[in-house]
């Protein structure tokens, strides 16, 4: 199968990505910054949709948060 890399993979628009393409049997590599963090912090934080993610998702590769 083939590989597809996301970024922004914990955001909305990202994680539903990941998700469509993992379930298709697409093998995913994520990349975020979780920058919402950032801006909103502890609150706006993404880190829960990576835990999420890396949960219910066998095929999805790795997440990589800068």
């Amino acid at each position: 199968m083939s590989t597809i890399i996301i970024t922004g993979s914990t955001g909305l628009v990202g994680s539903e990505s990941v998700d469509f393409f993992c379930k298709k049997g697409f093998d995913v590599i994520g990349i975020d910054n979780n920058l919402r963090s950032f801006f909103f912090g502890k609150e706006g934080s993404t880190e829960w949709v990576k835990k999420k993610l890396l949960k219910d998702l066998i095929i999805f590769i790795i997440i990589i948060q800068i």
